[in-house]
């Protein structure tokens, strides 16, 4: 029985919960798991504006760079260094979405917003409880898997077949003319669901177990990743 994913089970709930986890114990990846909720500060932006929203009921919105905010945020809140081998006690979680680059170079972005999400969401959290996958430990800073029912998938893309190749030889065009050097040219699909979607990610450990695993329960969205690299 995973002990991580246990115990996420009576947060998951709770504000901008989170869990880092891990489902590969060799001694080198995967050793530790970590999560929390109700962070005492939550970072949002969305094209240079920035909203603070504090655990209290302060909230402050303005206009600046999102880096040189969280730049300031990371200075301000330090925390003491502690003889410990765990390597994540508090701090900040949260994503970096893609559209971010924005606020570094002018790309001439002209992709459409369809999501309408925040391009970065970051929590603070002063307490985060780590899971010691190795050695069976928990440790507080400062089962079986049960599945639900979920509706047929329906798997849309935002690209068919033909529109996806003629990207591709666009891109290879514009290689060999010099006017870009690297493209990534990503493939989005999409479907309807309907269920927990905690349950959904915890299939997803079963299936496609990966050293470095997340869930996060952020209000505006949920988002599940899996990858065998950190990022």
């Amino acid at each position: 029985m995973p002990i991580a994913p246990e115990l996420f089970r009576n947060i998951k709930d709770r504000p901008y919960s989170f869990i880092l986890d891990s489902s590969w114990v060799d001694g080198r990846l995967g050793r530790w798991s970590f999560l929390g909720s109700d962070p005492f500060l939550v970072f949002k932006s969305k094209r240079g504006s920035i909203h603070l929203q504090w655990k209290d009921g302060r909230a402050q919105s303005f206009r600046a760079n999102p880096f040189a905010v969280l730049k300031d945020i990371f200075s301000s809140f330090k925390t003491p260094r502690r003889q410990t081998e765990i390597p994540f006690v508090s701090g900040g979680v949260g994503y970096f979405a893609y559209d971010l680059k924005d606020s570094i170079e002018d790309s001439n972005d002209k992709a459409a917003d369809d999501l309408n999400l925040p391009d970065c969401v970051m929590g603070f959290y002063d307490t985060v409880v780590a899971v010691d996958n190795l050695k069976e430990g928990v440790y507080s800073s400062g089962s079986d898997l049960k599945h639900s029912p979920y509706s047929s998938w329906g798997l849309g893309s935002n690209f068919t077949k033909e529109s996806y190749m003629r990207m591709i030889k666009r891109a290879k065009r514009c290689i060999k003319k010099g006017d870009i050097y690297q493209v990534n040219l990503s493939h989005r699909f999409e479907a309807a669901f309907e269920g927990d979607p905690f349950e959904l990610y915890s299939n997803l450990r079963v299936i496609s177990p990966a050293p470095f695993s997340s869930y996060l329960n952020f209000g505006d969205a949920v988002i599940l990743s899996s990858s065998p690299e950190r990022f």
